[in-house]
């Protein structure tokens, strides 16, 4: 039972200003980064982001949680996926 889940949401925004959302939540014992390692990998990316960046992610919680928000903001349409964390935070 998990009563506090630590996460991150992402909100990627495109120079048209279209929006894209993800979500960084690590499962350490699952084999993932840890929540330190998921925010010092946000803090020290550069303030504009490429796909580039994203494939250099080496933390798998982090970069699916990019490529999610990446996705929804090139695609302009809302992607089915796996979340750990409800919408209701929007």
């Amino acid at each position: 039972l998990w009563s506090v889940r630590e996460g991150i949401i992402l909100r990627l925004e495109s120079e048209s200003g279209r929006v894209g959302f993800g979500e960084i939540v690590p499962i350490e014992w699952f084999g993932t980064e840890t929540i330190e390692d998921a925010i010092a990998l946000c803090q020290n990316l550069p303030s504009e982001i490429s796909w580039n960046n994203i494939e250099q992610i080496q933390l798998p919680a982090s970069r699916f949680g990019f490529e999610i928000a990446w996705s929804g903001e090139l695609s302009q349409k809302e992607l089915e996926c796996c979340a750990l964390i409800s919408d209701d935070w929007k």
